[in-house]
């Protein structure tokens, strides 16, 4: 299942350097924290190393100390050794202090809810929530401009786990109509072994470099690229086989296989669904259609 686990512990460390000052984070969904052992001694190196504001090694291991339900019911305090000024949690019930409020709804027409966040986090949630189109927007209407949305949701081989399951083009085309900065975009396994993208403005480069992105030329795309990997050319057509490659190499970390994408939300103008990028353009024939998904293309 996807908790808070090695892979959400690590890149909730490897974003903190994005977001400046003190952040407020929100997830939805409420999350039991799971690290493995050892997690949490390499985060307290990181975060000793770290100028975060407010980020605190010492509470790091503390929790690392921590066990069964004390542990499990760690993450706000997880946040709060990272720098996290504020944590909020939302779902249908009440653990771990969560805001009761159903995702399936526009939380500030149903609720009134319009508190916005720095970070905005989606591990294990959405695919457990029958609306998407509301997993998305409220995502969208609850990060600040400038703050990050991190969708960590089931790719492959996650059997009668939730309603839904997650293709990587997914977050590429939703960045595209949203005009959201894609500060990371990948495939990993629970325990932490990842193959993807950072690009060069969030100061990252490709997280593992396997054979795929040394070999496979797709049409024009850079080797070792978002595009390149999701197998994005021109023609805006998709490939299969650096996606394929990737997911054997990822696999052999665990049969599970999740997307993560790490989005930044550039503007405070309102959500815009997306359209599939080889399906827009020229193959929509009424002008207007056509205008109104040209973001997603890259023609706006």
């Amino acid at each position: 299942t996807l908790s808070f686990n090695s892979l959400m512990v690590r890149l909730a460390v490897e974003l903190r350097p994005l977001l400046a000052g003190s952040p407020a984070v929100v997830e939805l969904g409420n999350q039991t924290f799971k690290p493995h052992p050892g997690d949490l001694v390499r985060a307290s190196s990181t975060v000793a190393a770290s100028a975060e504001a407010g980020a605190d090694a010492a509470l790091l291991a503390e929790i690392d100390a921590r066990r069964d339900a004390a542990l499990a019911g760690s993450t706000a305090d997880f946040y709060r050794a990272l720098g996290f000024s504020s944590y909020t949690a939302i779902d249908v019930n009440a653990k771990f202090g969560s805001l009761v409020m159903d995702l399936n709804r526009d939380l500030a027409a149903h609720y009134g809810f319009r508190d916005t966040f720095d970070l905005v986090t989606n591990n294990g949630t959405g695919e457990h929530v029958f609306n998407q189109a509301a997993v998305f927007a409220n995502a969208h209407a609850l990060c600040k401009p400038d703050g990050l949305m991190l969708h960590v949701l089931p790719f492959v081989n996650f059997l009668n786990h939730g309603f839904f399951s997650y293709n990587p083009i997914l977050f590429h085309d939703l960045a595209a109509a949203n005009e959201y900065e894609v500060c990371r975009l990948s495939v990993a396994s629970g325990r932490g072994r990842e193959i993807g993208d950072q690009p060069a403005s969030a100061g990252g480069e490709v997280l593992s470099r396997t054979e795929l992105q040394e070999r496979c030329a797709v049409d024009g795309s850079p080797r070792g690229s978002i595009d390149h990997l999701l197998g994005i050319g021109r023609s805006h057509k998709r490939g299969r086989r650096p996606l394929s490659r990737a997911l054997r190499s990822v696999m052999s970390a665990g049969p599970n296989v999740c997307v993560v994408a790490a989005l930044r939300r550039t503007s405070d103008a309102p959500f815009q669904f997306p359209i599939q990028g080889m399906y827009s353009g020229s193959n929509i024939d009424d002008p207007g259609l056509r205008q109104s998904y040209a973001r997603t293309r890259g023609d706006a």
